[in-house]
C-alpha cells in the first residue's frame, strides 16, 4: 500500500498520513512517499520513501 504526502511537517501531519495506513489490517508492506526528508527508518512499521528514491526504485 502506498500513500503520497507532499510534506511531513509536524506531528499532526505525520500521524494523519501514517495513521490511515495503520488502520489497514493486512500483511502487505506499507509506504508513504513524500517530498520531505523523514528522520528515522520507519513509523510503526510503515516506511517513508523520498519521492526521488521512489521514482528510481526497481522492484
Amino acid at each position: 500500500m502506498y500513500r503520497v504526502a507532499l510534506k511531513l511537517e509536524g506531528e499532526t501531519t505525520i500521524k494523519r498520513e501514517f495513521g490511515n495506513l495503520l488502520q489497514a489490517a493486512d500483511n502487505y508492506p506499507k509506504y508513504v512517499t513524500t517530498n520531505s526528508e523523514f528522520n528515522g527508518n520507519s513509523y510503526r512499521g510503515i516506511k517513508p520513501i523520498y519521492v526521488r528514491d521512489f521514482l528510481m526504485w526497481e522492484q
